[in-house]
């Protein structure tokens, strides 16, 4: 692949959004890894095939060394500098890949989640975070913020506003990072959600009736 030699991943990337992305391009022996169609797959059908070539040269050393004696070391420091340069090769095409997948937008699977549920029930804003007493600064990281991680806390203030039954609560907390344990608390909770009762202040009640902590801004 001699056009990507002396690039940078950066230049690289560009070189290859421009001209393989949505086409086919015949490149002789390395055809095969073109017909793929996403720059993501075309990199790793770079690297996949490197690998192939140091695993093959590496097996021919190792047994060029067994069979040759030591007055034929010029063979060896050849092959050996074959497998460095594919070992360079694949090196810049994985860094190539990071910084690909880097650049690629997130996309957040919770915040989808959240839109989807507020469009079937017709709220959003403050009709979604008060009721709860949820923070507004809570409510816009969720929203804003791909990076933020809501607590088991904040996952279910938003099981309650919008109302998910308990499958939907389960993936709820599985998009956030979170899961229901045996606990008493996580039970009482899953109690209220099981039997359709988004009633928060009395979930409150019940927790501080137990000796644990309520959920929200009280």
């Amino acid at each position: 692949m001699t056009e990507f030699a002396n690039k940078n991943p950066k230049d690289i990337i560009k070189l290859l959004k421009a001209k393989y992305e949505y086409s086919e391009k015949d490149f002789g022996d390395d055809n095969w890894i073109f017909e793929k169609k996403t720059v993501k797959e075309v990199i790793q059908g770079l690297i996949e095939n490197l690998d192939q070539k140091i695993n093959a040269a590496l097996v021919e050393l190792e047994n060029s060394k067994k069979s040759l004696n030591h007055s034929l070391n010029k063979g060896l420091n050849k092959q050996e500098k074959i497998i460095a340069i594919y070992k360079n090769e694949k090196t810049l095409w994985e860094e190539t890949l990071q910084k690909y997948l880097n650049e690629i937008p997130k996309e957040n699977h919770l915040l989808n989640f959240i839109l989807k549920k507020e469009a079937e029930l017709q709220i959003t804003g403050s009709d979604v975070y008060k009721p709860v007493l949820m923070s507004r600064k809570t409510y816009s990281l969720v929203r804003c913020d791909n990076s933020y991680n809501p607590s088991f806390e904040t996952c279910v203030q938003f099981i309650f506003s919008l109302k998910l039954n308990i499958v939907e609560s389960t993936e709820f907390l599985r998009l956030a990072g979170r899961a229901f344990s045996n606990s008493n608390y996580h039970q009482i909770i899953k109690f209220y959600i099981e039997n359709s009762n988004y009633d928060f202040f009395s979930l409150n009640e019940t927790l501080v009736a137990e000796e644990i902590k309520p959920i929200g801004c009280i």
